[in-house]
């Protein structure tokens, strides 16, 4: 089942239930899908669908670390929220080691040689990391590991 697919079921399980926060937040997500699929004039892919479910649980974050810094803790919970409700429709995340290992063998196998090669290990690493990681940790730790061969 697709993710848009996956949505609209929950949705429906949400209204059931009565969950505020989470049919505001699959809401909201489903938008943001069909409003792609009307700019792009017919379906989006997985990936996609993927990049969408990440932007939204940026911008949360986004929101969570202003939130905390202004000492709203009620806006900061509200966008815990909404991220646990995003982040099961992702596949499960590369933790540090295992995206730098990926980083690795991205830089390796594109021939990368300093820092200006960082957009062809980012094509190279974001192709197999799809999903699993956000592309800013991936340019953070491809940017890292490239400083390292100046």
């Amino acid at each position: 089942m697709d993710i848009k697919a996956q949505l609209e079921q929950d949705l429906k399980n949400a209204m059931r239930s009565g969950n505020v926060i989470e049919k505001n937040t699959i809401r909201m997500a489903l938008t943001n899908l069909k409003m792609a699929e009307v700019e792009r004039g017919g379906q989006i892919d997985s990936a996609t669908q993927l990049a969408l479910i990440q932007k939204e649980i940026k911008m949360r974050q986004e929101t969570l670390e202003v939130s905390e810094k202004e000492g709203r803790e009620d806006l900061a919970a509200k966008a815990r929220e909404e991220m646990a409700v995003l982040s099961r429709y992702l596949p499960r995340q590369l933790s540090e080691d295992e995206l730098k290992a990926v980083v690795a063998q991205a830089i390796e196998e594109v021939g990368a040689a300093g820092p200006a090669d960082i957009g062809k290990v980012m094509k190279a690493a974001m192709g197999k990391v799809q999903g699993q990681a956000p592309g800013d940790a991936v340019s953070r730790i491809a940017r890292e590991l490239l400083q390292n061969r100046k």
